[in-house]
């Protein structure tokens, strides 16, 4: 999903965390070998799955970011008792008795998560996890794979240990 260790690495665990927690078998490729701190290839994930008779694989990747903006006014509204006889104007004039505009930037980030069948390398499963407006890196990844996990269950595909 990402090339930065960090990022990538605090993805997997909090997946493989919520689905160890629901009672799957699972690990997270960061996890592997601790002393390695970059991150595994396509093929080592390949030779990994073969060499220890893995039966899944699960695949995050950054799928959409979308962003807008608008400006609103507060829903405060402020009479200026001095200029009542420009009552009309006040309807004409839309920067008149507005008691403050604010930017508002909302980001709709779309993350899609595979799985993968370890045996024939078939893909078997797709979800879509979405969040508007994160505060934080944490309570995306937060929110979005407990998304990812319950989908996960739900599909049918994951048995339990």
């Amino acid at each position: 999903m990402t090339n930065e260790f960090e990022a990538r690495s605090m993805w997997e665990q909090e997946l493989s965390f919520l689905l160890r927690d629901k009672g799957y078998s699972m690990f997270s490729s960061v996890n592997v070998d601790k002393e390695k701190k970059d991150l595994f290839t396509k093929e080592e994930i390949l030779a990994l799955v073969e060499e220890k008779n893995i039966g899944g694989v699960i695949t995050m990747r950054l799928k959409d970011i979308q962003t807008k903006e608008r400006y609103a006014t507060s829903d405060r509204y402020i009479s200026d008792m001095s200029n009542r006889h420009n009552y009309f104007f006040n309807y004409v004039d839309t920067y008149y008795n507005v008691y403050s505009w604010s930017y508002q930037p909302e980001q709709t980030i779309v993350i899609e998560a595979n799985l993968f069948d370890g045996s024939n390398k078939s893909l078997i499963f797709t979800v879509d996890a979405t969040m508007t407006n994160a505060e934080t890196p944490e309570e995306r990844v937060g929110e979005m794979t407990k998304s990812i996990a319950k989908a996960m269950e739900k599909s049918g595909f994951l048995t339990k240990k």
